[in-house]
């Protein structure tokens, strides 16, 4: 195709691209939080509401402003036949011009003016110019990841419709702030950690993006972010546990025996990985060295020689113990969403990637 049409139709395709996403999340916005007694077509009675409003009636807003800009820019990028950042960023002008007018037109209030065109607009435009200059690589760290997005999907849903069920699983409070507080923490927890190391793994595996930022510091950095997204999994248990404390009725001489049973396997993993398999190797040292581990044997001493997953099988009993000690439906409940959501970060992301750095068929 002709360049110049190529790129006239990369400006077209782009803001109607990014349009229908505004238009749809904010669509979504009106449906999923309703301002009460207004009718959002009415741009009269939005204007003089707006000042008034709380922050969740901005959410929908904000993301639609920034994920439009981001998609049109993107499309916009992907079609171009030269100059492709160029013509992502001039998406994201022409989504700024719109957003200045409609805080114009829908005055609300002044901090989400200013955070709406600082960031929702420009540096939106300028990520989605870099994934269209990079969407090979995007492409392979996305791999696979749409049976992340499902079954992550399916298990919310699964949590909503139980506690639909089951109301009281979300009785008590710590610190003023209430055990459904505490249960979204502690569900948010795993799914920023996963999503991390994705991004960190894949990102270095195919484009070694942190060690040309970080050069030899890379490694220790993105250890520094693993550890501490990986205590935040039994501190947010934790204290959920006892927010939501005594909703389970159980023995506590039972609850003492089955903590200490789900803690014996845990330790004795935590035991071998230090003195056999190695807590670098353990972080995902190999992603970021493939070359040096691509010819290592996989560990079969300590608990490896029974299992040959034992981090995801035993390692993962401790975030049970705080629900089983202090008797918590709520940090039972997700206890298990941890220990299935990451074997979901396992046949998705990791075993993939051990395939590509091991070179298994």
């Amino acid at each position: 195709m002709n360049p110049v049409i190529k790129n006239i139709a990369a400006v077209i395709v782009g803001w109607l691209g990014g349009s229908i996403v505004n238009m749809g999340l904010i669509q979504t916005g009106h449906n999923l939080i309703p301002i009460k007694g207004i009718d959002p077509n009415d741009m009269n009675a939005l204007a003089a509401v707006m000042p008034t409003l709380e922050i969740k009636y901005f959410i929908f807003p904000f993301l639609a402003h920034a994920l439009g800009t981001l998609t049109g820019a993107a499309i916009a990028g992907l079609i171009a036949a030269n100059h492709k950042m160029k013509f992502s960023l001039g998406i994201g002008g022409l989504f700024l011009l719109g957003g200045i007018m409609v805080n114009y037109m829908l005055p609300g209030p002044t901090w989400f003016a200013a955070a709406d065109i600082v960031i929702a607009y420009i540096p939106m435009a300028w990520i989605g110019g870099k994934i269209a200059m990079n969407y090979i690589t995007i492409l392979k760290m996305l791999r696979h990841q749409h049976w992340h997005v499902l079954i992550l999907s399916a298990m919310l849903c699964s949590l909503y419709f139980y506690v639909g069920l089951n109301p009281t699983i979300l009785e008590g409070e710590l610190w003023g702030l209430s055990t459904l507080k505490w249960s979204i923490l502690a569900i948010l927890s795993p799914i920023v950690h996963q999503l991390y190391v994705l991004v960190c793994w894949r990102y270095e595996l195919y484009h070694k993006g942190i060690s040309r930022l970080f050069g030899s510091r890379g490694f220790t950095l993105y250890k520094v972010g693993f550890a501490i997204l990986i205590l935040s999994r039994p501190v947010t248990i934790t204290l959920l546990a006892i927010s939501n404390a005594m909703t389970v009725d159980m023995n506590p001489a039972v609850s003492y025996v089955i903590s200490g049973i789900l803690l014996i396997p845990a330790v004795y993993l935590f035991y071998s990985v230090a003195k056999y398999f190695g807590m670098n190797r353990a972080f995902g040292i190999d992603h970021f060295y493939p070359e040096e581990y691509k010819s290592e044997s996989f560990v079969k001493q300590g608990i490896f020689k029974y299992t040959g997953n034992g981090m995801y099988i035993y390692g993962f009993f401790v975030l049970w113990i705080p629900g089983v000690l202090l008797q918590s439906e709520a940090a039972l409940a997700l206890a298990l969403f941890n220990h299935l959501y990451i074997w979901v970060h396992y046949y998705f992301t990791e075993l993939p990637d051990i395939r590509v750095i091991y070179e298994e068929t």
